[in-house]
């Protein structure tokens, strides 16, 4: 009896320890398990076009999104995986399809919406049907200048009338003024010669 009693404190110390140390030790938290969708894309009562990004949203997209999947053949879409943080729980699932672009991606929504609850059911098959048509890609911008229109006559120039004080002004005045002397040198000249055959 003896022999027993110093072993029964050694395992009761031990297994006090060790709450001890677990009680120390923070709580992880553990995520949710995740939501896997599967099933079948309808734009406008037609299939879905092969390579379309879907994604989904859990309490609005600013809040969370998940990576996008491409629908494949036949409007089908598999492996859109929704594994939001636990905060979300049991908010509302929507799916969108989205057309990446910058600065700001274009993308329409699902009819078809789904609580964020997840539970051992992870496979889920989950049609999703769409009223507005998928928005088309903007085309890139271009640069080209915008050619004048063919009909369009060409600028013509227009006189400058001379400025007042502009130097230039002066050397007209002055070529004006010999200019006008020789013509009147040869003018006159011609009118004596002709005046002079007319008495001979």
């Amino acid at each position: 009896m003896h022999i027993r009693l110093p072993a029964l404190v050694a395992v009761a110390s031990s297994l006090i320890i060790a709450l001890i140390i677990l009680g120390a030790v923070p709580k992880q938290e553990i995520p949710p398990f995740p939501m896997v969708y599967f099933g079948d894309v309808v734009v406008q009562e037609q299939p879905a076009p092969e390579g379309i990004s879907l994604v989904a949203c859990v309490g609005g997209c600013e809040n969370w999104e998940s990576e996008p999947v491409l629908t494949l053949e036949n409007g089908r879409y598999a492996a859109l995986t929704v594994r939001a943080p636990e905060a979300l729980l049991r908010q509302e699932i929507t799916f969108w399809i989205v057309v990446p672009e910058e600065p700001e991606s274009r993308r329409i929504k699902a009819q078809q919406t789904d609580s964020y609850d997840p539970d051992f059911n992870v496979i889920r098959t989950f049609d999703l049907s769409f009223d507005d048509p998928i928005p088309t890609p903007l085309p890139p911008p271009t640069n080209t200048p915008t050619p004048m229109p063919t009909d369009t006559p060409p600028p013509t120039a227009t006189a400058i009338p001379p400025v007042p004080g502009d130097p230039s002004v002066g050397t007209l005045s002055r070529v004006a003024v010999f200019v006008g002397i020789g013509a009147l040198l040869v003018g006159g000249t011609a009118l004596y010669l002709m005046r002079r055959r007319r008495a001979f």
